[in-house]
């Protein structure tokens, strides 16, 4: 999903499940805080409360409901 598609889909505020490294079991629940954007390799971001900097959006899943 690229940055565009996220922003027109997801809002900041949306409550999401964050995966720090992907085949591992922990996961962390946080929420959205800003919209998304590309970096220089155009690996859409976006940023979560409780973590520094923007997180890839593969690492992240949203919670329905």
């Amino acid at each position: 999903m690229t940055a565009k598609e996220w922003n027109e889909k997801y809002t900041v505020g949306m409550r999401v499940i964050y995966t720090p490294v992907m085949g591992r079991p922990k996961k962390i629940e946080t929420v959205a805080t800003s919209k998304a954007w590309e970096l220089r390799d155009q690996t859409p971001v976006i940023k979560i409360a409780g973590i520094i900097g923007g997180v890839a959006l593969s690492h992240v899943e949203i919670i329905n409901g």
